[in-house]
């Protein structure tokens, strides 16, 4: 039996990841239908290493699915301190704005709206329907969600 390749706390690579063939597949039937999937579990089984999986634009292209329209964020709730609503609105938000080099306009609406340091989910729909309007759309995959509960 080959050893489990997921170590906690370290992400394997995305070239090295194993298994989870199903996993992977409903995950992408999720993305192609602009739903969602909560994955849980044990440490050391390879979440992290999954989420991390879901970035790799190879992936998506094996999958059969295009990532241009996506803007693929991937958020590491152990990296808000201390957490908060508004400190997980504005951690999305500023992942958004990383990814939008091309649009510097949503740029500008999502500084605006990260200024205050108040960011609400209210913030984050809007950005979605500026996203939705450039036929974009978000895959948030938000790591170690648990540690904060919003």
């Amino acid at each position: 039996m080959p050893s489990n390749p997921f170590i906690v706390g370290k992400p394997v690579p995305p070239e090295r990841f194993v298994g989870r063939t199903a996993l992977i597949e409903t995950a992408f039937d999720q993305i192609s239908h602009r739903s969602n999937l909560s994955v849980w579990g044990g440490p050391g089984i390879g979440k992290s290493s999954f989420l991390e999986l879901l970035t790799w634009p190879e992936i998506w292209r094996i999958h059969q699915t295009d990532p241009s329209q996506a803007v693929i964020v991937l958020l590491n709730c152990l990296s808000i301190h201390p957490f908060s609503g508004s400190g997980f609105w504005g951690k999305v938000l500023s992942l958004i704005k990383t990814k939008l080099d091309s649009n510097p306009e949503l740029q500008a609406d999502i500084d605006r709206l990260v200024q205050e340091g108040k960011s609400t989910a209210k913030d984050f729909l809007e950005v979605l329907g500026k996203l939705g309007a450039h036929n974009k759309f978000l895959v948030l995959l938000a790591d170690d969600y648990r540690s904060g509960r919003v």
